[in-house]
């Protein structure tokens, strides 16, 4: 775990790549398996962000996005949604609404809401993100195709 961690200690958090490197440490740890650590780096990562950046930037939304999807993970539906609805927020008034990342944020909150048993709201915006990387991405992209996996 410290392999995955140690990435970002040794950057300024002034540089351009802190923020990056949160990230990638964040989510190195998150595909061990090891949540909880996870959850307190992005946790981390994003007190950095909205410091950074601010608490409506697209780059927050992102950390946002991730930190809800570790609470997924875990099993803690509500904050997963809600984090995934705070992402959806700023994506929604910071990206265009064809933009893929809109798209991944829509997809996730789509993820979240079937697994609590929201069928129809998360039907919705699971065919919203498949326009959105249809028409992004085409029809064989994998984001599309795992897109078009999701219950009509």
């Amino acid at each position: 775990m410290k392999s995955c961690v140690s990435m970002y200690i040794f950057v300024e958090s002034q540089s351009p790549y802190y923020h990056l490197l949160m990230m990638v440490s964040s989510a190195c740890v998150q595909e061990r398996g090891e949540l909880s650590e996870a959850e307190q780096l992005f946790r981390r990562a994003l007190a950095f962000t909205e410091a950074e950046y601010g608490e409506r930037h697209a780059e927050t939304a992102i950390t946002i996005d991730n930190l809800a999807q570790v609470l997924e993970e875990k099993g803690d539906f509500d904050e997963a949604e809600a984090l995934f609805r705070r992402a959806l927020a700023i994506a929604e008034s910071t990206l265009e609404a064809d933009n893929p990342s809109r798209a991944i944020v829509i997809n996730n909150l789509a993820l979240v809401l079937e697994s609590k048993g929201q069928y129809d709201e998360a039907v919705g915006l699971y065919r919203n993100a498949l326009a959105i990387f249809e028409a992004a991405l085409g029809p064989e992209h994998a984001y599309t195709r795992d897109a078009e996996v999701r219950p009509n």
